[in-house]
C-alpha cells in the first residue's frame, strides 16, 4: 500500500506531536518509508508547506527528496476532472463549499490517491452531512479511495520510534 499525506498530517505533526525538537525519529521515518516507496504527498502540498517560514518548510526545501511530492500524469488529469465534475455536480455543497474545494490541494490529493490507488491520509474528519466544506475523506469515499488518519497509517506501517 502506498500512502498519500495531505499537508495538514505534516503541519499538525510539527505543531504537536512529532515537533523536530523532541522527535526527529519522525521526520527520518517519513524519509525512510519514502526511500521503501510506502510514503508520498503531491506538489500542491509542497507548495502549501513551502508557504510558512517555518522549521517545516525548510525541512521540505532542504531534505525532503524531490520525487517525495508526485508531479502530475495523465491518470492523474483524468481522475482530477471526475472529482472536479463531482464537487461541480453536487447538489449537496454550497457553491463556496464547491469553489473551495476546486482551488485546493484536497482536489489534488484525492484526484491523485484515485488515479494511483493510493491510501489518503488526512487528519480531516468524514461529515458526509456537511454542506458549507467538502471534506478529504467524503471526496474520497464518492470515489472509493481509503482514507485513513496518521495514527492508522503509522500502525499499519507498523512504525516504531526509539
Amino acid at each position: 500500500m502506498k500512502y498519500l499525506l495531505d499537508a495538514n498530517v505534516f503541519i499538525d505533526a510539527k505543531n504537536r506531536y512529532y515537533g523536530f525538537d523532541i522527535a526527529p525519529v519522525f521526520w527520518q521515518w517519513i524519509l525512510s518509508s519514502h526511500a521503501r516507496e510506502d510514503l508520498y504527498s503531491i506538489r500542491a502540498v509542497h507548495a502549501e508547506l513551502r508557504n510558512y517560514e517555518d522549521e517545516l518548510s525548510v525541512w521540505v526545501a532542504n531534505t525532503v527528496p524531490s520525487g517525495f511530492f508526485l508531479q502530475p500524469d495523465s491518470k492523474f488529469t483524468s481522475s482530477l476532472a471526475s472529482v472536479s465534475s463531482w464537487a461541480v455536480e453536487s447538489n449537496h455543497f454550497t457553491e463556496t463549499a464547491k469553489n473551495e474545494f476546486l482551488a485546493s490541494a484536497d482536489l489534488q490529493l484525492v484526484a491523485h490517491a484515485h488515479a494511483h490507488s493510493m491510501v489518503a491520509v488526512s487528519l480531516e474528519k468524514s461529515n458526509p452531512d456537511r454542506k458549507k466544506r467538502i471534506m478529504v475523506p467524503d471526496a474520497c469515499a464518492a470515489f472509493s479511495v481509503v482514507c485513513v488518519t496518521p495514527f492508522e497509517m503509522l500502525r499499519s506501517l507498523k512504525a516504531r520510534f526509539s
